[in-house]
């Protein structure tokens, strides 16, 4: 069997095709595959680019050029439509369809364009021709070739050879997509062999995956409901600091977090972030648990029947056994003070009696986890 000549524009597609192949199960080979699928077109550069449902950038490799210029360009507005009409174009373009800079952005338009007179153009990238490889809720991907000023705009050979090539690009970004929601999967289904009640999200509070444990709590809405594929908290508080939480996910600044939420926990960790194969972009691991710790149930007691954090730490003594003169003694405070706080949690908690005050609050966790 004799070996493609590489040399010739037909080895050179047979080149790129079994390099873009490779990536399926390789994606540190996707700067070689991109670099062939570029020469086979004629261009300098190949590109590949994955933009998830809020706009933030979860594959990006770009080939034959600094590495600082990625990080240049994505400052500088590359996922911006507002900046960068060629996201603009892919944004809007049906797939598996070219789009070459020639027949869709104006002499005039690029002028004006600061991200062409800027960095496209300086940097040896004036000529663009792309393709959206993939469009879901969830994920847009592009691919390009770049060509230089001396290279010249696309020409009716360039084009063929591009679409030539392009399904292997999208076999190749399907399969990874597909291997990212197994590995999703894969995570849940340890989440379930631990009767955990996780979910995992994305950067807008989508639930990309959720455990058995976690679909039937948020079925009941005890504090935790999903809407329109959203996890919503119930509690403002909580759903504000939800909000904020996940937008720092989308920059890459959320640390690990917890929060309130009905009559339960709600641990926030950050996943690792995968930019060299293809997934959902930044995501997070939240898992609905019980209050462990005193001041986790503290919390949870204050912010459930709005006690002070007096009421708060008298209740939860009573429930640890400890008797109201105790109390008193430890709290530094006359008896009459703390029989006072204690019908203030009589009425706010609706009993009659301690014993009832404190089947309650041992019941409190129970009824938010089954």
């Amino acid at each position: 069997m004799t070996r493609p000549d590489h040399s010739s524009p037909e080895g050179r597609l047979e080149a790129a095709r079994s390099l873009l192949l490779e990536t399926v199960m390789a994606p540190d080979r996707w700067d070689d595959a991109l670099t062939a699928f570029a020469g086979a077109c004629g261009g300098r550069s190949g590109q590949i680019i994955g933009l998830n449902s809020s706009g933030a950038v979860v594959l990006h490799r770009l080939t034959e050029t600094p590495p600082d210029f990625i990080r240049d360009v994505e400052a500088f507005g590359l996922a911006d439509v507002r900046a960068n009409p060629r996201l603009r174009i892919g944004q809007s373009a049906p797939v598996m369809q070219l789009r070459a800079d020639q027949d869709f952005v104006s002499p005039e338009d690029r002028a004006r364009t600061p991200i062409y007179t800027e960095m496209f153009d300086p940097h040896g990238f004036p000529h663009n021709c792309q393709i959206v490889l993939l469009r879901s809720p969830e994920l847009l991907v592009r691919a390009s070739v770049s060509r230089t000023k001396r290279q010249g705009i696309f020409d009716a050979d360039a084009l063929r050879t591009f679409m030539a090539l392009a399904p292997y690009l999208q076999a190749a970004v399907q399969t990874r997509a597909a291997l990212g929601l197994a590995a999703v999967h894969a995570t849940l289904a340890t989440l379930d062999a631990v009767k955990a009640a996780a979910f995992i999200l994305n950067t807008d509070g989508r639930v990309i995956g959720l455990s058995r444990r976690g679909a039937d709590i948020a079925e009941r809405g005890d504090g935790l409901r999903l809407s329109g594929g959203r996890v919503k908290l119930e509690d403002g508080a909580a759903r504000e600091a939800l909000e904020a939480w996940l937008s720092r996910l989308g920059k890459g600044t959320a640390p690990p977090m917890s929060l309130f939420t009905g009559s339960a926990m709600l641990d926030l960790q950050p996943l690792p972030p995968e930019r060299d194969g293809l997934g959902t972009g930044p995501a997070a691991l939240a898992i609905l648990r019980e209050a462990t710790t005193p001041e986790e149930r503290r919390i949870l007691i204050r912010a459930r029947y709005n006690l002070t954090p007096a009421e708060a730490d008298i209740a939860l003594a009573l429930a640890r056994g400890v008797s109201v003169p105790d109390i008193a003694s430890g709290r530094g405070v006359s008896l009459p003070t703390v029989r006072s706080q204690l019908q203030a949690l009589y009425a706010k908690l609706d009993v009659r009696r301690q014993a009832e005050l404190v089947a309650k609050l041992k019941s409190l966790q129970s009824e938010s986890l089954p």
